[in-house]
């Protein structure tokens, strides 16, 4: 919870927010921000809700709307209110309302609905946007920001994933909160009704700032994200998530006292993590890139090289399919022309730092825009969407149909040569079978005629993907190689 600086703080921002946006409410009880959803699970939801002076409240949730079927009551009377929303069920469209009241005032928030996550063989949608800061602490939100909201509130994803550097930060308090409270009624409109899932970037977390250690901390009271991290330290900076199919692993590369790096505690919890994981897809996120443009802005992973090598090896062994980031303020999905050993390009690398802080010229891919990315059973598309709603740049990462997976015993050419008979019903006699890994590079083409031999043994554990093509057609399927 804040402490009481930081309170008195926020009642003091808020104050002059509600004065300039809200006039009618100078005198009385007014919302200033929310309802927010700020992460959404199978069984729960997490809700925030900021009113101008203390207030209690109650809110109302159900299938349907009024008479909705579950109602809670908030007995502390506060300005900022957590909400936990339980008795929830996958895959469910929930409506939900409240009212804040305190011993003068008392104000109705109408109906408001959101989803709870895709089970897995369900699709979905998420959207990837990073960099949103203004430069400059007194600077607003940027237009372009606001802009590309209205679009994403448009398209109606399921979730937004917010890649770091949402503000610009400040050696004082009060701007700070300032700043915060000026993105969320960019974003407020979004949120009502869909998850900002948040990253923390090294502007949000004042890493710039030496002497200051209350980003973190300011970060943490501002939103309600899951609690799931490795240690109280790391708590809603840290975390996971399912949707569907996948499994989001969110990491702080902006560690105040340890900035550029993802630390061994966090590496330590994210093996764990994927070892544990059931989910066939995983994406990972962090703030800062992890390989970029020769002549790069620096303060990215590449300043440490072994500890960044060795995060990487933590996702490539863990099968992470793809890794978000943004602190680039560009977009980039081919590790900016560079050819990385297929250690490393085997996980693609999205940059997606276009979010409306100025633009980074030099590499390419220097616009404002956003990512959607679709997810079903068979592909992820990706398409990047610019400042008038166009598709500007689009690639499907995968096209796939599962195949069983090979034991660590089994040998990978006896194993496919077991399987190719049964593939779609395509004859294993002459035809050609190419290999190619989650990046969509071709890794292995060979030409197979009757009782010859397919010897396919790849240098690393990984998702693979298995095409066969003969005259009657083309058909891919995927498969996970074990080492």
């Amino acid at each position: 919870m804040k402490s009481s600086a930081l309170k008195i703080h926020r009642n003091a921002v808020l104050t002059v927010i509600l004065i300039i946006i809200q006039t009618n409410y100078i005198f009385g009880l007014a919302v200033v921000h929310g309802p927010r959803i700020n992460a959404v699970f199978e069984d729960s939801a997490f809700i925030t809700v900021e009113t101008d002076l203390s207030s209690q409240l109650i809110i109302r949730w159900g299938l349907s709307g009024y008479p909705y079927s579950d109602s809670l009551f908030t007995a502390d009377s506060d300005s900022f209110h957590n909400i936990v929303l339980y008795g929830l069920s996958g895959y469910r469209h929930y409506h939900y309302s409240a009212t804040v009241f305190n011993f003068n005032d008392t104000v109705e928030i109408p109906d408001r609905e959101f989803n709870t996550p895709a089970l897995p063989g369900q699709q979905f949608s998420f959207v990837i946007i990073g960099d949103p800061q203004n430069w400059g602490q007194s600077a607003p939100t940027p237009e372009i920001f606001k802009k590309l909201v209205l679009l994403i509130v448009q398209d109606n994803p399921d979730f937004v994933l917010l890649l770091g550097d949402a503000v610009y930060g400040s050696d004082d308090s009060v701007q700070l909160l300032w700043q915060w409270d000026n993105w969320k009624q960019a974003t407020d409109t979004l949120a009502y009704s869909t998850p900002i899932y948040m990253v923390i970037g090294n502007h949000d977390a004042l890493t710039y700032y030496h002497d200051l250690p209350f980003g973190e901390k300011i970060f943490k009271n501002e939103f309600m994200m899951p609690q799931n991290g490795p240690s109280p330290y790391y708590q809603e900076l840290v975390y996971c998530f399912n949707w569907g199919d996948a499994c989001f692993f969110i990491l702080d590369s902006d560690l105040y006292y340890n900035p550029s790096v993802i630390d061994q505690v966090q590496r330590a919890w994210l093996f764990d993590q994927l070892n544990q994981c059931t989910s066939s897809l995983r994406f990972a996120a962090q703030h800062e890139y992890a390989w970029g443009p020769y002549g790069g802005s620096g303060h990215y992973l590449g300043d440490y090289p072994d500890q960044r090598d060795a995060y990487w090896k933590v996702l490539r062994d863990g099968n992470v399919i793809m890794d978000f980031c943004g602190h680039l303020h560009l977009y980039n999905s081919d590790f900016f022309g560079i050819n990385y050993p297929d250690t490393i390009s085997c996980i693609k690398q999205l940059v997606s730092g276009g979010g409306g802080g100025p633009l980074v010229s030099g590499f390419g891919g220097d616009f404002y825009h956003y990512c959607r990315i679709q997810v079903n059973s068979t592909q992820i598309v990706v398409e990047v969407i610019d400042t008038l709603g166009t598709v500007v740049d689009y690639f499907t990462l995968v096209g796939i149909e599962e195949l069983a997976t090979p034991s660590r015993e089994e040998s990978c050419w006896d194993w496919l040569m077991e399987n190719i008979s049964g593939f779609s019903g395509l004859s294993p006699l002459n035809q050609r079978l190419i290999i190619s890994d989650l990046s969509g590079r071709i890794i292995d083409n060979q030409y197979v005629s009757q009782g010859q031999l397919y010897n396919f043994n790849p240098a690393h554990s990984g998702i693979y993907f298995l095409m066969s093509i003969d005259e009657r057609g083309m058909n891919t399927k995927k498969f996970c190689i074990l080492r």
